[in-house]
């Protein structure tokens, strides 16, 4: 179990990172499904060099139809989130985290069969307050972002729960490679002239975006090796810890230095939170 930890620990760093190179490296006025169609279609390439390309021939039809039906959800997720960053406020997006964490508490439970024990609920109470707290959910909004951001994370749920129990009968990569591929390869499709100006995306970044898939790719590749480790709902503790990285990564390499006491007794209720959930 701990060897999950430490590989779910991977995805906050990962996910962290990745932010910090889009703010840094991504033009103002980039296209968004451009950036998507990259992304997602790079970060697959990296996990499949990085693994190697599993055997699909011996996949049972079960299986395939799992996967795809896995992709299908990320690609609605995905496609829905798009549409809300052009609407979304940072302090609503808080308000998301922390119904996503109440979704992944009833996931676990009830789809997956996990126990809801008095310490998970408590650090799953924690954790949703530090998320609220350090994002000034207060000041939001609640526009068409906000709806559109809560939306995504229903069939993303789904993705996730669906991926973790495949982890039990399917080579990791496989699980990986499938969260980016159908994604990647639904956007090509419906957005073809979106694609065309990857070229010069790379371009407008001076090459630096190619840098965000092999960061994007271990996102995921680490939480689906600890899914295939470890139980859901203490994973998913530990992927929502990003608010800790975001923050320390904010503070050190943008200089984003705002409220630093709150934002720190924030991160510790995070941290607290994610270690009770992980105790039983």
């Amino acid at each position: 179990m701990t060897e999950a930890y430490l590989f779910a620990a991977l995805n906050p760093i990962f996910w962290s990172t990745t932010v910090i190179l889009y703010r840094k490296v991504v033009p103002a006025g980039a296209n968004p499904k451009t950036l998507m169609i990259f992304n997602q279609l790079l970060a697959m390439l990296c996990i499949a060099v990085f693994t190697g390309i599993p055997d699909y021939s011996s996949f049972e039809t079960r299986q395939l139809v799992l996967l795809s039906i896995a992709g299908i959800c990320w690609s609605v997720g995905v496609y829905i989130e798009v549409l809300a960053l052009e609407h979304l406020e940072a302090a609503a997006s808080g308000v998301v985290g922390a119904c996503r964490y109440l979704l992944t508490l009833m996931v676990g439970t009830l789809l997956l069969g996990e126990a809801l024990s008095p310490a998970r609920i408590l650090g799953g109470g924690l954790i949703i307050i530090s998320v609220l707290a350090i994002s000034d959910f207060g000041k939001a909004s609640y526009k068409k972002g906000f709806y559109l951001q809560l939306m995504a994370t229903v069939p993303q749920l789904l993705a996730f729960a669906i991926d973790k129990s495949l982890t039990a009968e399917l080579p990791v990569s496989a699980v990986a490679i499938s969260a980016y591929f159908f994604p990647g390869i639904i956007f090509l499709i419906l957005y073809p002239k979106a694609a065309r100006l990857i070229p010069e995306e790379i371009r407008n970044s001076k090459g630096w975006l190619i840098l965000i898939p092999p960061s994007l790719a271990g996102c995921y590749y680490a939480t689906v090796k600890a899914f295939s480790m470890g139980e859901f709902v203490p994973i998913m503790a530990i992927v929502e810890s990003c608010i800790i990285t975001n923050w320390v990564f904010g503070y050190i390499f943008l200089k984003e230095r705002e409220r630093p006491l709150r934002n720190s007794i924030s991160c510790i209720v995070c941290l607290v939170g994610v270690l009770l959930v992980c105790s039983n």
